[in-house]
């Protein structure tokens, strides 16, 4: 099963949990609210909510219906403080929280979070822990290599495909003042790759280098004729991000949130290999490519969370920026017709865009423990990428009065898209 569905799966249990738990709560079996009953505290009278008895006549005991000892009347389906406890009829315990009123209420109450301090209780953490889940998308297409002089492309950039790759993100939060805190995130490590090869039993190959075989007429040494054509790529990516949040709550606690300004550090790399083998000719070549990345500039974001029910909280988070992006590629390209490798390498400082978005739910085990589900985005603009630095001009040694100088492609995307899960922990 793919790993971001199956994590995908206790989310849709919790938004099942949490729209019978707000049926419940419609129907009375919901958290205590203002006005309603609360458990007695130790050591403390119970309050009469009844108001004065009604004194009878001759200084009697109160009438039927009236409770002799509290002056408060009692009947089917009210508890000790005179309000439905939304069973229907008996005194349950009170009429409050998930423990009471009915199977589907009990089974909520097994089941539910640790609900201390309530939906007022502030959003933080001390440490945050997750593996995450991510997959990128393939690359623009870059034309590389034809079935026949001047043929039908069968090899291009866009053929690349991959598949959800493991790493970890990591959370700390330091209080600054009131409301705020200092806050440091990384997470990366991502390693994509993958490899597209073409073979042909009849040697009919022919790469971009001679334009397909069209100029010089037959292609070169190394890329007519090819037996087979075979493309490789791999990028990897680390975000750092120094952040200062502040934090809002709205009046009713149902609502709380924060803004953030902060900075962020983005290194972004990418390796491609193209490579031709011609039996025929007894040649061979590899052409590749190295881009690197390293974005810095500031952000500002911030989050939006709602209280489904005390300690169930489900979120939404976004931060972006525009940085400066020090962009460089280095190329290398190895013949049989070549005595030495043929290098070339271009550097540009650009602006990049970043934007990373996540919708989490949080479910709070205990006092210093929350689970937490995500899914996240991340796209970023304006990187050079490996495929889309592949030049096809051939190297002047190869082919003298070629116009081939060396460039740089910093117009890439990159977007990824997976699954977390993870561990918030509070001293």
């Amino acid at each position: 099963m793919n790993m971001r569905w199956a994590l995908s799966l206790p989310m849709w249990t919790f938004i099942a949990l949490v729209v019978l738990a707000m049926r419940a709560e419609a129907q009375g079996y919901g958290p205590a609210g203002p006005g309603s009953y609360a458990p007695e505290t130790p050591g403390a009278m119970m309050a009469s909510y009844g108001g004065p008895a009604p004194e009878m006549a001759g200084g009697g005991m109160p009438g039927p219906g009236m409770d002799a000892g509290m002056g408060m009347g009692m009947g089917p389906g009210m508890d000790m403080a005179g309000y439905d406890d939304g069973s229907g009829g008996g005194d349950d315990g009170g009429g409050y929280g998930f423990g009471h009123g009915g199977h589907l209420a009990g089974l909520l109450g097994l089941i539910g979070p640790y609900a201390d301090g309530g939906c007022c209780a502030p959003r933080y953490f001390d440490l945050s822990v997750e593996a995450m889940w991510l997959q990128r998308d393939g690359e623009r297409n870059v034309p590389l290599a034809s079935e026949g002089i001047g043929g039908p492309i069968v090899l291009s950039t866009n053929q690349f495909r991959f598949s959800e790759r493991p790493s970890f993100r990591f959370t700390a939060w330091l209080q600054f003042r009131s409301m705020g805190n200092l806050e440091f995130t990384y997470y990366g490590l991502f390693h994509h790759a993958d490899q597209v090869q073409v073979t042909d039993p009849n040697n009919n190959l022919y790469s971009a280098f001679s334009n397909y075989g069209q100029l010089p007429p037959g292609g070169f040494l190394e890329d007519a004729n090819a037996a087979y054509v075979r493309q490789e790529l791999s990028s990897t990516f680390d975000n750092f991000e120094i952040n200062y949040r502040r934090h809002w709550q709205g009046p009713n606690c149902r609502f709380q949130g924060s803004y953030i300004l902060g900075v962020r550090y983005f290194k972004f790399d990418e390796d491609f290999d193209f490579i031709s083998v011609s039996t025929v000719n007894a040649g061979q070549l590899r052409y590749h490519v190295d881009t690197d990345n390293s974005l810095v500039g500031p952000q500002t974001g911030g989050d939006l969370w709602v209280c489904i029910i005390p300690g169930l909280r489900l979120g939404a988070e976004g931060k972006f920026g525009v940085y400066g992006n020090h962009a460089s590629q280095g190329t290398r390209l190895t013949a049989t017709s070549l005595g030495t490798p043929f290098l070339e390498s271009a550097g540009s400082n650009d602006v990049a865009f970043v934007s990373d978005a996540a919708v989490y739910l949080t479910y709070r085990l205990n006092y210093q423990l929350n689970l937490k589900l995500g899914c996240n985005m991340l796209y970023a603009d304006g990187l050079a990428l490996g495929g889309e630095n592949f030049n096809p001009a051939p190297p002047n040694v190869v082919f003298p009065g070629s116009s081939r100088h060396a460039t740089l492609n910093d117009n890439g995307s990159v977007f990824y898209t997976g699954a977390s899960i993870g561990m918030e922990y509070n001293w």
